[in-house]
């Protein structure tokens, strides 16, 4: 299913971003991250989603098909975004 390889990407990419370290989230270089630069790195994420995915997400984990996620369907959206998040991190432990 394409969704998952969405879900993995956005998972990744959002690792990737927290990975890369403090002077990816020290957006002015000032040497330290305040409420705004985590707002900012938030925002570009989230907007990521909202952008290329928000419809592709509902469908996947819209399994009465009523066009809305309910309490059971997010929380089988959250176990499997949890999986992925995991495997990334076993990975990355696994290479390190």
């Amino acid at each position: 299913m394409c969704i998952d390889n969405d879900i993995e990407d956005l998972a990744l990419a959002g690792y990737e971003v927290l990975t890369q370290g403090f002077h990816v989230l020290d957006t002015n270089g000032d040497g330290v991250i305040d409420a705004d630069e985590l707002k900012d790195v938030l925002t570009e994420l989230s907007e990521a989603i909202i952008e290329d995915n928000a419809e592709e997400v509902i469908a996947a984990f819209d399994e009465d098909g009523d066009g809305h996620i309910d309490e059971e369907e997010y929380d089988e959206f959250v176990d499997e975004i949890t999986d992925i998040v995991q495997g990334i991190l076993d990975d990355h432990e696994h290479d390190a």
